[in-house]
């Protein structure tokens, strides 16, 4: 759950950054053109709604990752104690564990010669 919440915290962050730099960047984008003396000048500029919709579509959608993700990141880092079932045994077991196999052998031939190791 913590990484889950740590992925979209940083979705949400980078939705809220894009989503504000993609509507901020659509006011006053498209020029109107008029019919002047001097040949066609801008009279006046309107906004891209569709590109004001889409970031504030993106901005909307982090901001809710982000509402999700921070709970989510921190319900996960708490620490949830584990529980002793009766089939395992109290005491740790007394025989040692089985020494480690390892083996090294050298391989020669008429054309090549090697060196294997196994652990």
């Amino acid at each position: 759950m913590m990484v889950g919440g740590i992925l979209a915290t940083t979705a949400g962050i980078v939705g809220v950054l894009a989503g504000s730099a993609i509507a901020s960047t659509a006011v006053s984008q498209i020029p109107i053109y008029c019919e002047s003396q001097f040949g066609p000048t801008i009279c006046e500029t309107r906004s891209d709604e569709t590109q004001q919709a889409v970031g504030y579509g993106i901005l909307i959608t982090g901001v809710v990752a982000l509402g999700v993700g921070v709970p989510l990141w921190v319900i996960g880092s708490k620490r949830v104690p584990v529980k002793s079932d009766e089939t395992t045994p109290d005491a740790p077991s007394t025989t040692p564990p089985a020494a480690p196999q390892t083996s090294l052998r050298l391989l020669v031939s008429p054309t090549s010669a090697g060196l294997r190791v196994t652990f």
